[in-house]
């Protein structure tokens, strides 16, 4: 879905053209690999916005892109020489670590999210407890980064806003992000979106339970689980998208006096969508 599985060969790429850009055809020599291979390894990084391809007659340098992400792996790679890439990042480390950002998510929500098996996700957090990468001690329930891996954590954070919007970019081309989280986002489109990979919500959705709100755009949400929106989450991205407005306030209090809305769901929902301080003080 997302392309995020990078290999070895495609980080030893980026650490030959950390510097400065060299051809495919020098990669495949320094790194004794066919250039067919190295061409597919290049293709792969350019597609998920690790590097560029410029072109130079009928050769193609690779350099690192000039982007928030090219810079960010560039950082990471400098100032962290001793962490290890190699174990951290190939593989199904990209499509791992970017839950392990704010509080983490436990072992089965991680293969839940990600569709890897729990084998798989144990072998990589064994290793990277083993590195000192993971801090269990707060939360000895999640897989939580180590807070004195902060460059990381800024790169996942980068990387992960970068392929929020690739991905949205790639499906719904004026689509706009109004929020994200690690894996998922909510976001607005000028034009209905029939897409099975997005589900209707915020506004939109709260229309679709029977709530009076009227709405100049239209809602999705992305998320890898494929839940439907419910009352309370509709409600609560209603007000994110539009703080000020009452009436989505005074609808979680009317369905929560109905007994058609939970209120604990309620402040769960504001909780991950960042407004529980209003919710709290409108409720």
């Amino acid at each position: 879905m997302y392309l995020e599985k990078i290999n070895r060969t495609e980080l030893k790429i980026l650490d030959l053209v950390l510097y400065n850009g060299i051809t495919e055809k020098m990669i495949a020599s320094k790194l004794e690999r066919s250039p067919s291979w190295i061409s597919e390894c290049v293709t792969h990084l350019s597609m998920i916005g690790f590097v560029d391809l410029i072109r130079n007659g009928i050769s193609k340098e690779v350099i690192i892109s000039d982007n928030d992400l090219g810079t960010g792996i560039r950082k990471l790679m400098i100032d962290e020489p001793m962490l290890s890439l190699d174990v951290v990042l190939p593989d199904s480390g990209l499509l791992i670590l970017p839950l392990m950002l704010s509080t983490g998510t436990s072992v089965r929500e991680i293969s839940r999210r990600t569709h890897l098996t729990t084998r798989t996700v144990y072998n990589k957090i064994r290793k990277w407890k083993g590195m000192g990468l993971i801090d269990l001690k707060a939360y000895p329930d999640r897989v939580n980064f180590n807070r004195s891996k902060y460059n990381l954590i800024e790169f996942i954070e980068i990387f992960s806003r970068y392929r929020n919007r690739r991905y949205l970019k790639d499906e719904v081309r004026d689509g706009v992000i109004i929020w994200e989280g690690r894996d998922e986002f909510l976001f607005t489109s000028g034009m209905d979106v029939d897409q099975d990979i997005f589900r209707t919500a915020g506004p939109s959705r709260a229309e679709e339970l029977g709530c009076n709100i009227i709405s100049r755009s239209d809602y999705y949400y992305f998320s890898p689980i494929g839940n439907e929106i419910s009352l309370e989450e509709a409600l609560v991205q209603t007000a994110r998208v539009d703080r000020i407005n009452p009436r989505p306030y005074r609808l979680m209090r009317e369905h929560v006096k109905k007994g058609e809305a939970d209120k604990e769901k309620i402040f769960y929902y504001a909780r991950k969508y960042e407004i529980l301080d209003r919710i709290e003080e409108m409720m």
